[in-house]
């Protein structure tokens, strides 16, 4: 394979439209196009897709994977790898300007039926994905940070000692990431383990993004254990008293999210991605290796076009391909391991890599509205 030609779409294209008092054709009309716009396949995956809009049941779209995005309507030869039935609503929902699409959140896919290959199906959500203005430009201010201060050169990570609230602006203001440790009031924190977690709170229903639907906690954590996969679900709010966040107001902060991992598992945590917000990354049970780098390196990273407040990579550390992906070969990373008890504060802008250290451990993860 060649190098990775890069496409560069004018800034203003970022922005999607207001759908108001369009007709239902030209919505749909829209929402395909705009799907070849930041259409990107650098690791040439070859597949195929059907579309269906669950109103209008008599429109078929086939979406063929290649070097360019393929379109057809109505029937297709090709050999179909994953299905997908969409609302028109969610249609409408994905290409508003005023509206942030989440993948994960079950109260927005409400309605949407998929099935198949599961590489095919995240490489056609990605495609959906738009960032707001916002969002572009606190990763440009990040970016713009970072190289004033030459943060790839950091070698080590600093560590706070029961912090104070000030402490911790200070570190979301100056960019750095820190690892915050002594809380007093998360001290039964400390306790927690697997069985607990299971025992207090394993009947509380979670939503399991990668089959759409709902699910019990301890059944969500046992499948985990026995797939050896990674798990990702918004954190219930009966859990909210024990695991809430360790500073600031519970409401300054997005829907927090709860990481399982697994040692050894198929896949880590997540893909190699940075948010636009200030995060906060409270360790439960066990511990977990992360890896940064910093926000001025994205032209070495490989980030994906089609995102929304977390913009994930294309270059994955854990199994480099540097034929794809040359520029990559000059970026340079810090490492820490995240122990229990332990929270890290990675500021907005900073690409992050996680990966399981013991057999199961548990992350928290809130991101503070005003970082």
């Amino acid at each position: 394979m060649g190098r990775q030609k890069r496409t560069h779409i004018k800034r203003k294209t970022l922005m999607s439209i207001e759908p108001k008092n369009l007709p239902d054709q030209e919505i749909i009309s829209l929402f395909l196009n705009r799907l070849k716009t930041f259409y990107e396949n650098p690791e040439n995956l070859h597949a195929s897709i059907k579309i269906s809009v669950s109103d209008y049941l008599e429109h078929v779209y086939f979406l063929h994977f290649y070097d360019k995005l393929i379109i057809e309507k109505g029937s297709t030869t090709k050999t179909l790898h994953a299905q997908i039935t969409l609302p028109l609503f969610i249609i409408y929902q994905i290409i508003d300007i005023n509206y942030q699409f989440d993948w994960n959140d079950l109260a927005s896919t409400n309605g949407i039926m998929y099935s198949g290959d599961i590489n095919c199906l995240k490489f056609f959500q990605n495609l959906c994905l738009r960032p707001q203005p916002q969002t572009v430009a606190r990763f440009h201010r990040a970016e713009r940070l970072h190289a004033r201060n030459k943060f790839q050169d950091i070698k080590k990570i600093e560590y706070i000692d029961k912090p104070t609230q000030q402490q911790i602006l200070e570190a979301i203001k100056t960019g750095k990431p820190v690892v915050l440790k002594g809380f007093e009031k998360p001290i039964k924190r400390k306790k927690w383990s697997i069985r607990r977690l299971k025992n207090f709170y394993g009947n509380i229903l979670v939503a399991h993004p990668q089959k759409s639907k709902e699910e019990t906690l301890s059944i969500f954590i046992e499948n985990l254990e026995n797939t050896k996969t990674l798990g990702h679900t918004k954190l219930p709010i009966e859990i909210w008293a024990d695991l809430g966040p360790i500073c600031f107001d519970r409401d300054e902060f997005i829907k927090p999210q709860l990481s399982i991992g697994v040692a050894n598992a198929d896949t880590t945590h997540s893909s190699l991605s940075r948010i636009s917000l200030a995060k906060f990354y409270m360790q439960m049970i066990g511990s977990k290796k992360i890896e940064l780098y910093s926000a001025n390196q994205s032209h070495l990273l490989y980030p994906l076009q089609s995102y929304n407040e977390q913009q994930d990579c294309w270059f994955k550390p854990e199994n480099p391909d540097y034929e794809i992906y040359p520029e990559s070969r000059n970026a340079t990373k810090i490492s820490v391991i995240l122990n229990q008890g332990e929270t890290l504060l990675l500021p907005a802008g900073w690409f992050s890599k996680s990966y399981s250290v013991d057999d199961l451990n548990i992350t928290v993860s809130y991101c503070w509205r005003y970082g």
